[in-house]
């Protein structure tokens, strides 16, 4: 695997016009395919964000998904939590 072919988070945040944060949180809820290089840092490949978004496409529409949605509430929830 050439390190040139993965993405880091802000790349593919940026790829997914997505913030940084919400990366994050697809990554620590297990959602978005990665390689953890050590504690703190992932990267992607492009290919397999591809198809992780075919995953959630349907023929010009997207799908809802709730089981994404409810872990992103969660894993909010549980960092506004923390902060009190």
């Amino acid at each position: 695997m050439n390190n040139k072919s993965l993405l880091t988070v802000e790349q593919v945040a940026e790829y997914l016009q997505l913030k940084p944060k919400t990366i994050y949180n697809l990554v620590s809820i297990g959602v978005l395919p990665c390689y953890r290089i050590n504690k703190k840092c992932v990267r992607f490949k492009k290919e397999e964000i591809d198809l992780w978004l075919q995953k959630y496409q349907q023929k010009g529409r997207t799908t809802r998904t709730p089981d994404i949605e409810e872990k992103l509430y969660d894993e909010t929830e549980n960092d506004r939590n923390n902060l009190h």
